[in-house]
């Protein structure tokens, strides 16, 4: 199965309509994968995988990150690192519930 290859529009600074420095775009996709690339202040992926299981299926997000910029990569460490956590832990419970609810209104 082919799927089609996306690509972001840059992000503009909120003062500005000059473009931030952002991208990102979708580097793997295949059934039950899909890995995104991004780069700006972060450079790295966040990938997506469902593994079969006997009693269902397991999401795994993987989220790997650099940060080039020390000054960045302490404010981030310093600041949103443990919200960052938490948010990516609530997104993962509501997609949970979303995908729970989807199956459970479908003819399975």
């Amino acid at each position: 199965m082919e799927y089609e290859s996306w690509e972001s529009e840059p992000l503009y600074d909120q003062d500005s309509s000059t473009p931030a420095q952002f991208t990102e775009r979708c580097a793997e996709r295949e059934p039950g994968l899909i890995v995104w690339e991004f780069d700006g202040f972060f450079k790295g992926r966040d990938r997506w995988e469902c593994q079969p299981t006997n009693t269902g299926t397991f999401l795994l997000n993987r989220f790997e990150f650099e940060i080039p910029n020390p000054i960045v990569g302490w404010g981030f460490n310093t600041f949103a690192a443990r919200l960052t956590k938490r948010d990516m832990q609530a997104q993962l419970k509501r997609l949970k519930r979303v995908a729970e609810e989807v199956y459970r209104l479908s003819d399975n």
